[in-house]
């Protein structure tokens, strides 16, 4: 570059290139350029790795929280929840022996009928964590056919049949 004058902005040195027309960006005598993915010799400190188990092991922590969390909210409906149990018998015998249960927290309570004639039907509320219940019915000797038939909050029933004297059928495992 020539001597600007005074006032006047330096002018460039023909003989160098200007940058836009070529020219590259001149790095001082000595240096090079450090490879891929390293530090350069000066500047910022290497950056420490991070490490990943504590984030692993907070959503760990935070899954199993949520699922305890679910577990609990679930046992606490079902123990508050009231259950409908609906006891029928249907069929031609005459003379039935009916026996059934319904289990609750408060623990089993039982009861039997004889009745001269079918159909027969008893409707039960049921409170708790634990519900459930049977029916057990037992025919004369004289015979006939009946058919106990389970069903809980208006769900599928569970049915079973007897038939012939002095058979018997039990529904249960509801």
């Amino acid at each position: 570059m020539s001597e600007p004058t005074p006032g006047q902005p330096p002018r460039p040195d023909p003989s160098q290139q200007q940058w836009g027309q070529g020219a590259q960006q001149r790095q001082p005598q000595g240096w090079s350029q450090p490879p891929y993915g390293a530090s350069p010799p000066y500047g910022a400190p290497p950056r420490k790795k991070r490490r990943k188990w504590p984030w692993v092991l907070l959503v760990l922590v935070l899954l199993v929280a949520g699922g305890c969390a679910a577990v609990l909210a679930g046992v606490s409906h079902e123990v508050s929840k009231t259950v409908e149990v609906e006891y029928t018998v249907t069929g031609n015998a005459r003379d039935v022996t009916i026996a059934y249960s319904v289990w609750n927290d408060d623990g089993i309570s039982s009861r039997s009928e004889t009745t001269k004639t079918l159909p027969w039907r008893k409707v039960v509320k049921t409170k708790g964590f634990m519900k459930g219940g049977s029916l057990l019915i037992s025919l004369s000797g004289s015979g006939g056919t009946a058919t106990c038939s389970v069903t809980v909050d208006h769900g599928p029933p569970k049915t079973s049949t007897a038939s012939g004297p002095s058979a018997a059928a039990t529904c249960s495992g509801f």
